[in-house]
């Protein structure tokens, strides 16, 4: 089933040139062999997406096995359309062999690199120790491919890539010592770093986006929880191609909504179902026809007890009110009027 679903992602919709590789996780508490801990308990995914947007691409679930970083995003990008990306990652994923093998194949490539994987001689490492914040250094490979940027923030930030130029323009920080200009301090900063920081943040977009009306399956069954969150992510696409291709501006919940409301309607006719009333507090909406003299008293009794109306028509519901003169319990909306009705029920 999901890789029905990545098929038809990625055969619906054509990405705009930034993408971004970055882990996701699907929430789950129950005890797994290849489950991780990462900031909560779950399962660990390889994630594929377009940077601005959040779209996922393609997808690959941490099954436990000790797969290379250079396998892991061949299979990310093994599928898309077109090499005429310029693909983001962050340090996990950016070696010196994933970088080869995107730039033969024709990607454009940057991400930050771990000093460890620079392959830089000893003398360039001390080079770097003696930067200052906001100063930045440069060093190309010996076959001119590749541009390694070091630029010294709160640390040294180290980026790969087989793009960009050695240009410098200005970011702004919050410094400690800037109390004059609102702890607002203006540094210097390589282009190669504000590019990596506008690419790099699509699998953010998603988990975020995906996060604020979570689905929330409970089960102990461990494929659900992947099921479940699989389901968030073709709604959230969807609504990403809905937008794009109608030009409507519309939020992800108001599209949630109208998807469910066209997928559930007619079933109510079908299955002959009432409309759900709306429920509201006995303060704002107190009884819906007027009371006289000799009409039942309606009040509220406490605790739970079965509504005799919805037991009579063999439905369980909990009220905590009742009518006072026949000590009965009833429900606060449709309950209550059809017992002032018919006093015999």
């Amino acid at each position: 089933m999901i890789s029905h679903f990545i098929k038809v992602s990625q055969s619906l919709y054509d990405p705009e040139s930034k993408l971004t590789i970055d882990e996701s996780m699907v929430k789950y508490n129950g005890r797994r062999k290849f489950q991780v801990y990462i900031i909560k308990y779950g399962f660990k995914a390889y994630v594929l997406t377009e940077a601005t947007s959040g779209y996922l691409i393609n997808w690959d679930l941490h099954q436990g096995k000790k797969k290379t970083v250079l396998e892991i995003v061949q299979g990310l990008v093994s599928n898309l359309k077109s090499t005429n990306y310029l693909i983001a990652m962050d340090r996990f994923y950016s070696t010196i062999d994933v970088a080869e093998y995107l730039n033969d194949a024709g990607f454009r490539m940057v991400g930050t690199i771990m000093k460890n994987r620079t392959r830089l001689e000893e003398g360039q490492h001390i080079q770097i120790k003696f930067l200052e914040k906001g100063e930045s250094i440069f060093y190309f490979s010996k076959n001119k491919k590749f541009l390694l940027t070091v630029w010294k923030d709160s640390s040294a930030v180290h980026i790969i890539s087989n793009v960009g130029d050695t240009l410098i323009g200005e970011v702004e920080r919050r410094s400690k010592e800037a109390k004059e200009t609102g702890y607002i301090q203006t540094i210097t900063c390589p282009n190669n770093v504000k590019l990596y920081s506008s690419s790099s943040r699509g699998v953010d977009k998603l988990d975020q986006m995906i996060s604020y009306y979570n689905m929330n399956i409970k089960s102990r069954k461990w494929y659900v929880s992947i099921v479940g969150h699989w389901l968030e992510i073709a709604m959230y696409n969807s609504c990403i191609i809905f937008t794009k291709s109608t030009q409507q501006k519309i939020s992800f919940l108001k599209y949630q909504q109208s998807v469910i409301k066209s997928l559930i309607s007619g079933k109510r006719e079908q299955r002959k179902i009432l409309p759900t009333p709306q429920r509201l507090s006995l303060k704002s909406a107190p009884i819906i026809l007027e009371l006289s003299e000799e009409d039942c008293k309606f009040g509220y009794k406490g605790g739970k007890n079965r509504c005799k109306i919805c037991q009579a028509q063999n439905q369980v519901k909990i009220t905590s009110y009742e009518c006072k003169t026949h000590n009965i319990a009833v429900c606060i909306l449709n309950c209550y009027d059809i017992h002032r009705k018919n006093l015999h029920i």
